[in-house]
Formats: C-alpha cells, sequence, structure tokens
C-alpha cells in the first residue's frame, strides 16, 4: 500500500521535478499524511483491520519510519445498523503491520451492511460495505501445460447469476508453501462479458509478495492448492482494479497508469471490503 501511495504522489509532483531540474537546489512540497485502511469482513467471520499511515514518496524507508507508520492506538468501531462493537487489536505476524483490529461479536452475514468508523487524535473517517452472496463453483480441475510434465494451470467453472452485476476476485494458496492468500495473475473480474454465462477460467499464480515478479505463474503436480472465489460490490472491484493495473507497472517507478487509486475511505485511504466467500481445495496428483 505504501509504494501504491508513493507513485500515486509522484505523478503529482513530476511536473514540478521538469519544471526545475535544471535548478541546483529541489524542495519537496510538504506532505499531510492520511490514514490507510486495510478491512474486510467475510461471512461468518469478524471484521478485521490493518491501520498505517500513507508517506510521501521521497521519505527514507527503514525499520524506524516502519514503526511511525503503524497505527496502534485508533479506536475501531463496527456497526451492524443493530449491533454495534469496538473492535480489539491484537498481534498476529501473518500480516504487516503485524498489529490487526479484529472484532468478537459481530459476525459477517450474506446481505447486511457494515459501517466502519476509525476514531484517531481528533480525526473521524468511515467506510461501508455490503457483504453479497457467494459464488459457487461447478468443478475445478488442473489442466496440464502443452509440453510440460510438471506445469498446468488451475481450470474453474461457475455459472454467473443473470440480471446482476457480479464482481469477482481470485486468489490461492498452496498448502505448505504459501504462507497467505495470495491474489491470482489478473485476480480480478467483472462478468461484464459473461453475465448469466457458465464460463470456465484459467486461474494463474500470482506473487506472494507483490512488490517482486516471479516469472513462474504455473501450478505444479504435487501442489495441495486452496481456491478461494469472492464476490464484492462495484467500490471494492474499482479498488483491487486501480492497483492490479498500478502494480503491472512496478517494475518502472516512473511509469504510471495515471489512474488514481480508488477508495471507499471517507476521510482517507484504502479500502473496507465484504466478501462473499466460497472455497475450494484441489490436489493435484
Amino acid at each position: 500500500m505504501v509504494k501504491i501511495m508513493r507513485k500515486t504522489l509522484l505523478l503529482a509532483i513530476l511536473p514540478l521535478l521538469l519544471l526545475f531540474a535544471c535548478e541546483d537546489d529541489f524542495t519537496a512540497p510538504a506532505y499531510q499524511k492520511k490514514i490507510v485502511v486495510d478491512g474486510w469482513i467475510e461471512p461468518n467471520q469478524p471484521a478485521m483491520v490493518l491501520l498505517t499511515y500513507s508517506a510521501p514518496y521521497f521519505e527514507n524507508i527503514d525499520s524506524a519510519s516502519l514503526r511511525q507508520l503503524m497505527l496502534n492506538t485508533a479506536k475501531v468501531v463496527v456497526s451492524s445498523g443493530e449491533d454495534e462493537e469496538i473492535l480489539s487489536l491484537g498481534y498476529n505476524d501473518q500480516y504487516f503491520p503485524p498489529y490487526i483490529y479484529k472484532g468478537n461479536t459481530i459476525r459477517g452475514q450474506i446481505g447486511n451492511t457494515y459501517t466502519l468508523t476509525i476514531i484517531s487524535y481528533g480525526d473521524t473517517i468511515t467506510s461501508t460495505t455490503t457483504i453479497p452472496s457467494k459464488i459457487t463453483l461447478d468443478s475445478i480441475w488442473f489442466k496440464p501445460l502443452q509440453g510440460s510434465d510438471t506445469l498446468g494451470t488451475l481450470m474453474v467453472r461457475f455459472s454467473d447469476p443473470a440480471g446482476e452485476r457480479n464482481y469477482y476476485r481470485f486468489m490461492t494458496r498452496r498448502i505448505g508453501i504459501d504462507q497467505n492468500w495470495v491474489p491470482a495473475y489478473l485476480a480480478n473480474m467483472s462478468d461484464v462479458v459473461f453475465n448469466g454465462q457458465t464460463v470456465d477460467l484459467a486461474i494463474l499464480k500470482g506473487n506472494e509478495n507483490p512488490l517482486f515478479h516471479e516469472d513462474q505463474i504455473y501450478f505444479e503436480r504435487g501442489d495441495t492448492i486452496r481456491f478461494k472465489l469472492s464476490n464484492m460490490d462495484k467500490s471494492t472491484f474499482e479498488f483491487w482494479s486501480s492497483v492490479q493495473k498500478e502494480l503491472s507497472k512496478n517494475d518502472n517507478p516512473f511509469s504510471s497508469t495515471i489512474v488514481e487509486i480508488k477508495s471507499n475511505i471517507r476521510g482517507g485511504l484504502g479500502l473496507w471490503a465484504g466478501y462473499g466467500i466460497s472455497q475450494y481445495q484441489l490436489i493435484v496428483p
């Protein structure tokens, strides 16, 4: 998230860099940091929220500055319209930062809308999201890559509901290899071209660390693959699509899609998302 915000800021100041390229001294414009939210809620699961601050592009990044980007003193509240709870801060090294605000009493339900409120040092930021219905797979299988004895793609088939717009996110996790869920290569898709149809999709392996590209996008024989199919609302899809476009350019810090990272956070940056989830497992022979 920090890298994405850095690149967005760079686009804003690039004309100034060109204008003053011949000057001996350059002073970057003052930067006003914002709270960055990475929060989600799924069916039968509590709300989960990670909080950091955004950082200017020209700031040096080291262990000390990373600690200053963590926000561990906020009041985080989730409301379902009927119930409300304050999330508790806990340590979990599966995430970065390793401190996560987690709910307890409120569990996600399909069709419900949830409001997130964050209060920190006089600032209040809010967002709302809804958990859409989940979409189930018709089948899942491994398709060998032509000319290879070991590599292949993960294939999935599902029927898209007719008469409504749906937005999908695909994630995989290789048991014993991936620590967390990994967004698939080109993980986000709308049903604009296959509304109401049954589709077969090839799922390619994404990068566990999005800042580093891997040449290997295929799965291997012997993998035990967990697959997560998420249905999400339009604002969540727009966020992940804009992130996906930016990450596709991360090899060159001076290259950008010139597309602003979308956000549904009022008063801050990032995403508060509800997902309709279905999960599957495939053991590749």
